[in-house]
């Protein structure tokens, strides 16, 4: 249960308190509906829970992305990370796992994809055959809620669709976030149409 504070330039303060995420186990998992899908995309969930799903998943060959939040320094995810082929983490996030963006060559998560979001400033995506970074777009944000969410929403979209141009998921991942920042409340649903008419107009 997360209850926000919007100043009036979009900046978001999250007070939480523990919600229906919780009290799932991994216990409570249905494996054939896990398995039934192409790709898994996880949160915040109790570490025993989000490793179960992430075990679930590979074990089917289904491709697993993970945004574990601002828990991530506070939890044990590694069995999670083990397992995820795609790390979503903030600037804040990125100190459990790097250092800094150049120590993505050596470290632990090297052999896979890591994202960092940078809030209005874009996101770099590191690979191990390459990084990337796009600059984010200049918006007038009303309420961040919810931006880096839908930033992932649209990363996976287009990396499931077009495979490895993670040049073109990290635009597109940023064009989510921004039409999100320019929208109130946490569940805005950038479309595709929505977002390529808001490419259009970038360029």
């Amino acid at each position: 249960m997360k209850y926000l504070v919007v100043d009036g330039d979009g900046e978001v303060m999250v007070l939480g308190n523990d919600g229906a995420n919780e009290a799932v186990t991994a216990a409570d998992l249905d494996p054939e509906y896990v398995q039934s899908a192409d790709h898994v995309h996880l949160t915040s969930q109790r570490p025993e829970t989000a490793a179960r799903l992430a075990e679930l998943a590979t074990n089917a060959d289904a491709t697993v992305s993970f945004d574990p939040g601002r828990r991530l320094g506070e939890r044990n995810y590694a069995a999670t990370i083990d397992r995820t082929d795609v790390l979503f983490v903030n600037d804040r996030e990125a100190l459990a796992v790097l250092e800094d963006d150049a120590a993505y060559p050596e470290s632990d998560v090297s052999d896979r994809v890591v994202v960092v979001k940078h809030g209005s400033e874009g996101a770099t995506v590191h690979t191990p055959e390459a990084s990337y970074k796009h600059p984010g777009f200049d918006v007038e944000p009303v309420d961040t809620t919810g931006a880096g969410d839908a930033f992932a929403a649209g990363f996976i979209a287009v990396l499931l669709e077009d495979g490895g141009d993670y040049e073109r998921a990290l635009e597109y991942g940023n064009a989510c976030g921004a039409l999100a920042a320019q929208a109130e409340g946490a569940r805005t649903s950038p479309t595709f149409p929505e977002v390529e008419a808001f490419l259009d107009r970038q360029f």
